[in-house]
C-alpha cells in the first residue's frame, strides 16, 4: 500500500488545496481553526470502527459509516449528498487494522459472541457469518475504498473523490495513492 504522509501544507495536493479535501487535511492533521458552515461540504465515508474520530467542525461533512468504508448498500445517500445536499468533494477514509480484513479468520469468535446476544442456534449464526462474511470480508484495508472511488467518480466526474487512510497508532490520515 502506498501512502503519502500530509504532515504541513505543502504535503497536501494541488488537486485538492482549494477544496474540502484540503480542509479535511487542515483541520484534522494540521489542526486548522474550525470554520462555520451552514451546510456540508463534504461527503465523508469511513469505517464504522470507534478508533476512526475525525477532527472536523460541525456542519462540515455528511459521515457515513460502515465495516471496511464499503457503502454499496448507501449508493441513495452518496447520490442524495450530491445531488441535494450539494457537497462539492468525496473522500473515503479506510483504517489501519481494519476488523473486516480477513474476516473469514474471525468467524468462530462472531459465532460465539453472536449466540451470546440472541436465541438462535450455532446452525444460524454460522449460516448468517456465512452468508454476510464474503461481501465484507477484505484482503486489505485498501481494496474497497478504490472500488468505491472508482464507482463514485464515474457517477460524478466533476467531485474530487481522495482515497486516504487513517492511522490508528498516529490518529493521522494519509493519501492512499492509487
Amino acid at each position: 500500500m502506498d501512502i503519502k504522509p500530509l504532515q504541513c501544507e505543502a504535503d497536501i495536493p494541488p488537486e485538492y488545496r482549494q477544496n474540502p479535501v484540503g480542509e479535511l487535511i487542515r483541520y484534522h492533521n494540521l489542526g486548522a481553526v474550525h470554520k462555520k458552515y451552514r451546510q456540508p461540504e463534504i461527503l465523508i465515508g469511513k469505517c464504522m470502527d470507534y478508533r476512526v474520530q475525525l477532527r472536523t467542525p460541525p456542519a462540515f461533512a455528511y459521515k457515513l459509516r460502515s465495516g471496511g468504508c464499503n457503502l454499496n448498500s448507501n449508493d441513495f445517500q452518496v447520490a442524495y449528498a450530491v445531488a441535494v445536499g450539494g457537497v462539492k468533494a468525496i473522500a473515503l477514509i479506510g483504517h489501519t487494522d481494519c476488523g473486516m480484513v480477513r474476516l473469514e479468520e474471525k468467524r468462530e469468535k462472531f459465532i460465539q459472541g453472536f449466540l451470546t446476544q440472541s436465541d438462535c442456534t450455532h446452525e444460524e449464526a454460522a449460516s448468517f457469518f456465512d452468508q454476510h462474511a464474503a461481501a465484507n470480508s477484505l484482503c486489505r484495508e485498501s481494496d474497497i475504498l478504490f472500488e468505491e472511488a472508482n464507482r463514485y467518480r464515474s457517477w460524478f466526474p466533476r467531485l474530487p473523490v481522495a482515497v486516504m487512510l487513517y492511522k490508528v497508532n498516529d490518529s493521522q490520515l494519509y493519501l492512499l495513492n492509487e
